[in-house]
């Protein structure tokens, strides 16, 4: 059998992958779209924890982010290497602020500077397209990884906590989904 016939299968799964990652993406700035106005409304209400009255600006940087990257495609892959960075501080900020404990806040941030090094080496080593696989790569296992630790605190904790109505729980859950599902994608 031709090795071409062989490789067929592959190239349609691979064709298959990215149309999926295309119309995730239309579905992540429709989502941004929609949510945008709904979070000015609800997360700066009074009755708010502080770490949701952050989220219209990264909703807002989100939505920037792919305005930009359709205004200027040349440098897409920068504006969401660029991204990347941004949300990764913006995520690991939010799981600083739900994290108790000076250890894993340190953590948090060493994590982080190392992130932002290796991103910053990866744009000026690696060929273009791979610094934005690898940046996007390392934020979700992190993010994959803060997430675990948050609902093992949650576990562990005495106090009963209503999840329905911690808008944490929520957030987290959230994260962990879409980060979980962008590391097969982007690896």
């Amino acid at each position: 059998m031709p090795v071409h016939s062989m490789m067929t299968p592959l190239f349609a799964f691979i064709q298959v992958g990215h149309e999926l990652y295309v119309i995730s993406m239309w579905l992540a700035g429709i989502a941004t779209v929609v949510t945008l106005p709904i979070a000015f409304i609800f997360c700066w209400r009074s009755f708010q924890p502080d770490y949701m009255k952050s989220l219209p600006i990264y909703l807002f940087v989100s939505g920037l982010t792919e305005i930009l990257a359709l205004l200027f495609e040349k440098y897409a892959g920068f504006i969401y290497w660029l991204f990347t960075l941004f949300e990764t501080i913006y995520f690991s900020y939010f799981f600083y602020l739900l994290f108790s404990g000076y250890s894993r806040r340190v953590l948090l941030y060493v994590v982080d500077i190392v992130f932002i090094l290796l991103s910053v080496i990866g744009v000026i080593a690696l060929p273009r397209g791979y610094n934005i696989a690898l940046a996007m790569l390392f934020e979700s296992a992190l993010l994959v990884v803060c997430s675990i630790i948050y609902y093992r605190n949650i576990l562990n904790t005495r106090q009963i906590i209503y999840t329905a109505r911690d808008p944490s729980f929520f957030m987290v859950t959230g994260i962990f989904f879409y980060f979980l599902i962008q590391i097969p994608v982007t690896g």
